[in-house]
């Protein structure tokens, strides 16, 4: 297959476009790098020190196979791997230049290199500290946010791309332990390049200093608006907005606290889509069905006829809802505690392995879902599966269960745990969605158990379509639901290590840009099918 080349990889990048006023990407005119510009960091130049018969190769790919730093951490389907593909169109003096594809549901470094590069001793040693340090804790939370991070270079982001010229310094100036890149003639090669890139990247810090200028200018025009939204009536609040089954209140609203001007290309897509979404919800016999244990949780109730349902009779009836702990446990009138948005980019949920953001700035996403896995608290997503007996270790006294639209479900890929199936929903999800709730102390003489869930999402339907109906939505959102899960649950049973589905979902099909821009489509009206739920957000954006 004939490998992308650095002209035609510029001729396929476009400007994206947004529907919100607060953009980071471009700033302003002055702030916006050219493409060539970007690209420039992921060049690893030539030297003069080449070993005659010697192939690199073999020692950068020994060094990956018995490293940890690139195995996956759901499964073998999930590994980064590292491919050498000989481009004959790389300029006059570039050795290495890496590509990060997601394609087929998995991740691949594709490193193009000249035909002399695989013995040049100091572009390889260089390339090869480069590939360390993308598993680096200090750096990231995990070997996937690379390529978050790349997406949001090449989509122009400054500081995503300054992050980059930090690496490329610091690659040059790493100790190296392989006994073939050990000789002073390398390490002093390589200390050199490590001079030149700390004057490089000051080229890339001019930009990324403008960006955080005009970032903090939007921050405080954001408050101006956030700061009487905090005291808006009851009516306005965001808890009585969920309880309301308000959509596009909850959306409206979410728009103005989100920090937009913070955001790099990937996390501004992962939101806005969110947002979209939870407006235009799929009809109910399109939506799958999953559970969450809820012994932990604040237990809210709805809204009917206009005022909020005493509590008993809520959670009797099922008429209730539940947020993320940011929500939750914090201060404040409802609204304010959205700020929280804001600060947990600062927080344990959105830092690396020493608390720091400089780096996980550009790959919060992935960030967050690694750091979720470890401590749900401050994090913004409430966790969900759809495996009865996972949900009940969570919820022996208190179990729920819903109906849910899969485009807002995101695969926790980058989960710490193996044989964690565990599936993300950002804040809340609404009344309307939950299908079935238990309490031990309130429906007493009920068994807490997978039938009863599906029993009382049963009479849910049947009470609002009739009996026929009823059961034709119920028979349709089980099938759903086995079609969409099973690749996951296949994995968490052992019985398949990597899954490349036969359909790609609503995130496939709109973040799946990068090498193929095409104008994105509204979100698609129907829902993702067979194995879909094995998708993750990196492989759903990489179009």
């Amino acid at each position: 297959m004939k490998t992308i080349s650095l002209i035609t990889l510029l001729s396929l990048l476009l400007t994206s476009c947004s529907f919100f006023n607060s953009q980071r990407y471009p700033a302003a005119e002055e702030v916006t790098q050219t493409q060539d510009e970007i690209l420039q960091v992921f060049e690893f130049h030539s030297s003069n020190v080449i070993s005659a018969g010697k192939d690199y190769r073999k020692t950068i790919l020994d060094f990956i196979k018995t490293t940890s730093h690139f195995r996956g951490t759901y499964g073998t389907g999930n590994e980064v791997t590292v491919d050498f593909v000989e481009d004959t169109t790389l300029p006059k003096g570039v050795a290495y230049f890496p590509e990060f594809q997601v394609k087929d549901n998995s991740y691949k470094i594709v490193v193009l290199h000249s035909k002399e590069a695989t013995s040049d001793a100091v572009a390889s040693s260089e390339l090869l500290n480069f590939l360390r340090i993308l598993r680096e804790e200090n750096y990231f939370m995990s070997h996937f946010s690379a390529f978050e991070m790349y997406y949001n270079a090449i989509e122009q982001d400054p500081i995503a791309a300054q992050n980059w010229a930090k690496i490329r310094e610091a690659s040059a100036n790493m100790e190296t332990n392989v006994a073939e890149f050990s000789e002073p003639t390398i390490k002093d090669a390589l200390k050199t390049r490590g001079v030149e890139w700390s004057k490089e990247k000051d080229d890339y810090l001019e930009m990324a200093q403008k960006e955080l200028k005009h970032q903090k200018k939007l921050d405080l025009e954001r408050r101006t608006v956030i700061d009487a939204l905090d005291k808006a009536a009851e009516d306005h609040q965001f808890k009585n907005l969920i309880a309301k089954n308000d959509r596009i209140g909850v959306s409206e609203l979410l728009k103005k606290y989100l920090p937009w001007e913070q955001m790099a290309p990937f996390e501004k897509r992962y939101w806005e889509t969110y947002l979209d979404t939870i407006v235009h919800p799929l009809p109910m016999d399109q939506r799958v069905f999953i559970y969450r244990g809820i012994n932990d949780d604040f237990i809210y109730s709805a809204y009917k006829g206009g005022k909020e349902i005493e509590k008993e009779t809520a959670q009797k009836e099922g008429d209730v809802f539940v947020m993320s702990t940011i929500i939750t446990k914090n201060q404040g009138t409802w609204n304010r505690r959205l700020r929280s948005l804001t600060a947990m980019n600062e927080k344990f949920i959105g830092t690396n392995e020493i608390l720091k953001s400089e780096f996980t700035k550009s790959a919060r996403v992935i960030t967050m879902f690694v750091n979720h896995s470890k401590n749900p608290q401050g994090s913004p997503f409430l966790s969900f599966t759809p495996k009865f007996g996972v949900a009940q270790i969570f919820g022996g006294q208190k179990m729920s269960a819903y109906a849910l639209d899969p485009r807002l479900l995101s695969f926790n890929f980058a989960s710490k745990y193996k044989n964690e199936v565990e599936f993300l929903l950002p804040l809340m999800a609404f009344p309307e969605d939950v299908v079935g709730f238990y309490d031990s102390k309130i429906h007493v003489g009920k068994t807490n158990n997978e039938e009863l869930m599906k029993s009382l999402f049963k009479e849910k339907l049947i009470k609002a379509h009739g009996d026929q109906k009823g059961e034709e939505i119920f028979q349709k959102v089980l099938k759903n639901s086995k079609d969409y899960f099973d690749s996951a649950l296949n994995r968490y049973e052992g019985k398949m290590t990597a899954v490349a589905p036969k359909e790609l979902n609503f995130l496939v099909k709109f973040f799946n840009k990068i090498f193929d821009k095409k104008v994105v489509a509204p979100p698609i009206d129907i829902a993702p099918k067979n194995g879909a739920a094995c998708i993750d957000i990196m492989t759903s954006f990489w179009k």
